[in-house]
């Protein structure tokens, strides 16, 4: 019950915030599409893996067919792999854009961003694909992991797939991430020491240095929840494929399942609680839903009435 409320708060909450960015103009900034892809990644976490993980462990056993365990894997690797991508990606837009600021829009624009991000998610999947489509691994469902996993033919090829995996994915972006916010910290401080109170109010630069200040929380915080709900993922994963033997108590098996459902359910609440303009155009967004459903049943009743 747990994981299906997990699951449901994770695919409300991200569908809110990818319908919320999507249709302001306001939140469509060369920072905000970092924000943007991680939430869809989060959101094919909650539709596309999680759903089918949740009902296993209500019934206690796998309900699918082998074509829903091959799409469950790879969007699973999928999203394993491109989160920590494009967290590097967007801590070194806070890198350059509150350190360097000067070379900002030499290296990002929000073209430049979605190229980035299109690149480095297109070549992940093409990694995916080619590495299924040999004789090294193959995807099956585990029990211990309540989900499709990958199947590793020889120990040999496990090896080799995990010393391009882990440096790639999570190490060089995991370096990259506290580089920059190392700096962005630091650079935050010296702000706030050198900007009275007065001075933020009063001008429109100190009002862009909030805001940007702003978006580099709410990174950072989602950053730490990403390596508090994926670093198990990626230390015990590896360790129980290259050590089958090694024997660990059914919790500990879904302890890397069940922290990244839990990260992807509690990312939304990041995004908002750290951004003042995405409460607003959330709220401006729900109330003109709002309000044009009502005007709709306004009209529609007097013909109703008419009817009867």
């Amino acid at each position: 019950m747990l994981f299906l409320i997990i699951n449901l708060t994770g695919f409300v909450g991200n569908v809110l915030v990818v319908l919320t960015m999507y249709k302001s103009r306001r939140l469509r900034t060369t920072s905000d599409i970092y924000i943007f892809a991680l939430a869809v990644a989060d959101l094919m976490w909650s539709t596309c893996v999680m759903p089918m993980t949740t009902v296993t462990l209500l019934t206690g056993k796998w309900n699918f067919s082998e074509a829903v365990c091959e799409f469950q894997a790879s969007i699973d690797y999928l999203v394993l792999y491109s989160s920590p991508v494009t967290m590097g990606l967007a801590a070194f837009n806070r890198y350059m854009r509150i350190v360097k600021s000067n070379h900002y829009h030499k290296v990002f624009s929000l073209k430049k961003s979605r190229m980035f991000l299109a690149v480095s998610w297109l070549l992940l999947a093409m990694y995916i694909i080619i590495v299924r489509s040999t004789t090294w691994q193959r995807f099956e469902f585990s029990p211990d992991y309540a989900l499709c996993s990958v199947i590793f033919s020889t120990r040999k090829s496990a090896l080799i797939h995990y010393c391009i995996t882990i440096p790639v994915c999570f190490v060089i972006p995991c370096f990259i991430i506290m580089f920059s916010y190392l700096h962005v910290y630091k650079a935050m401080r010296q702000h706030n020491r050198s900007v009275s109170p007065s001075f933020h109010n009063r001008t429109k630069q100190a009002r862009l240095a909030i805001q940007e200040i702003r978006i580099s929380r709410a990174l950072f915080f989602v950053t730490a929840v990403f390596v508090v709900c994926w670093l198990p993922t990626w230390v015990i994963a590896p360790v129980k494929r290259l050590r089958p033997t090694l024997k660990l108590h059914r919790s500990w098996k879904l302890v890397p399942v069940y922290l990244p459902f839990l990260g992807s359910a509690i990312n939304p609440f990041i995004y908002a609680g750290n951004n003042p303009t995405f409460r607003f155009e959330f709220k401006r967004l729900f109330w003109s839903s709002w309000n044009c459903n009502f005007k709709r049943f306004i009209r529609l009743k007097p013909e109703a009435m008419e009817l009867t």
